[in-house]
């Protein structure tokens, strides 16, 4: 600028500007007002693609999210599931199982039951122990007609064996002439 600029108004004016400083600075601004036009748009342009990237990376996170959310709430259903179908074995014990208390009762009034039946089989048992001895004292000693019944027995089994004895005997012999005679004939032949 020239030395002979002054400032009214927080403007600068000169009196001797030239048309060539004027076409020069008219160049300096088309050539800023284009760089600035170009950064405009390159920076408008990154926006846009940055916004569309975001715009993607937001549908994806979506997306993402919701499968995650399913897959948590199909995770949850069946976690329920389970624990409804636990609390109803639970609920099963509850209502089917005996009370501790109740349980013991009834363990006590068994017992005393078998021990009650053990005194009684203990006293039976006494009872026919001691029938039994009588009848075995009796049987010792046995009735008077005993003696005669045994001995005529034991002379019937002598008799019997004394037959027996005798046909073995005749069959013996008769055996014996046989096989004799067999030999006799076997020999004159």
């Amino acid at each position: 600028m020239s030395d002979q600029a002054r400032e009214t108004n927080g403007r600068y004016h000169t009196d001797h500007v030239t048309y060539a400083d004027i076409r020069r600075l008219d160049q300096l601004m088309a050539a800023e007002r284009d760089r600035v036009n170009g950064l405009f748009q390159a920076q408008e342009t990154a926006v846009n693609a940055a916004l569309v990237a975001q715009e993607k990376a937001v549908a994806a996170a979506l997306a993402a999210s919701e499968k995650a959310v399913n897959k948590a709430e199909m995770a949850q259903a069946r976690v329920n599931e389970t624990q409804n179908e636990f609390r109803g074995t639970l609920a099963d014990q509850a209502r089917e199982l005996m009370p501790r208390k109740e349980t013991e009762s009834l363990i006590r009034e068994v017992r005393g039951l078998l021990d009650g039946m053990v005194t009684t089989r203990e006293g039976l048992l006494d009872d026919v122990r001691a029938q039994l001895g009588d009848l075995r004292s009796r049987l010792d000693v046995g009735p008077p007609a005993l003696g005669k019944l045994q001995a005529g027995f034991d002379q019937d089994r002598g008799r019997a064996a004394q037959v027996l004895d005798t046909r073995t005997l005749l069959l013996t012999l008769v055996g014996l002439a046989i096989a004799g005679a067999m030999l006799f004939l076997a020999l004159h032949r």
